[in-house]
């Protein structure tokens, strides 16, 4: 089973590349993906919803993200894995990108003649940093649990990581803050960073430990 995954992962990383690629491609021409408008729509008229859009607001506090980033890089401390200790400096800085990102693409947000704007929110939309920020941290105290914990509790946070990006996903869309193709593009790059804030500590310690190898 383990083995399973560990070959799935490459494919799902194309996958998330490939849709990454395509969604930045639209929000750079300014165009929605078809239907897009009318499943905002619906999407904003979730039963129940202010309900749900009280549990995304505590998952997206700051204070909340930090202490988790922090839980997790303990626990990887405390393993001895210093790589993955140090994946989660990258993914804060991957979560710091999302300003930069959208200079870069330039995409306006949604306006109250397109849905019905619950939360107005300043600048520009894509992609979505609350759900870049959401996929970023807790996928990465997903992959330490998924490394250093018993298999049910790694199996169980990897499952409440993607409700938690799916709430945060819905939950801009539902305040009228995004599109569904700004949340999707965020998702789908938050993956890409995680993945490369995995493997660059790695490949950099391995790095250094063969240059004290060699100095030696």
């Amino acid at each position: 089973m383990e083995q399973r995954m560990r070959n799935l992962v490459p494919a799902l990383l194309i996958i998330a590349a490939a849709c990454a690629v395509a969604l930045t491609a639209l929000a750079l021409t300014g165009v929605l993906v078809p239907g897009e408008a009318a499943f905002a729509r619906f999407v904003q008229d979730t039963p129940g919803g202010r309900f749900l859009e009280q549990i995304t607001d505590v998952l997206a506090f700051s204070a909340v993200q930090y202490t988790v980033v922090a839980a997790a890089m303990l626990v990887a401390i405390r393993a001895r894995d210093y790589a993955l200790a140090a994946t989660a400096l990258f993914v804060l800085l991957g979560a710091a990108s999302n300003p930069l990102l959208k200079e870069m693409v330039q995409r306006e947000r949604p306006t109250p003649a397109d849905v019905m704007v619950r939360e107005p929110a300043a600048g520009l939309g894509y992609p979505s940093g609350h759900v870049m920020s959401a996929a970023l941290i807790y996928g990465y105290a997903a992959l330490v649990a998924r490394r250093h914990a018993p298999r049910p509790a790694a199996v169980a946070a990897v499952a409440v990581t993607v409700v938690i990006v799916v709430l945060m996903a819905w939950d801009r869309v539902y305040n009228g803050a995004h599109w569904p193709s700004d949340t999707a593009g965020a998702a789908a790059i938050s993956a890409l960073m995680l993945a490369a804030s995995c493997w660059l500590p790695a490949l950099l310690l391995r790095a250094l430990l063969r240059r004290s190898a060699g100095a030696g």
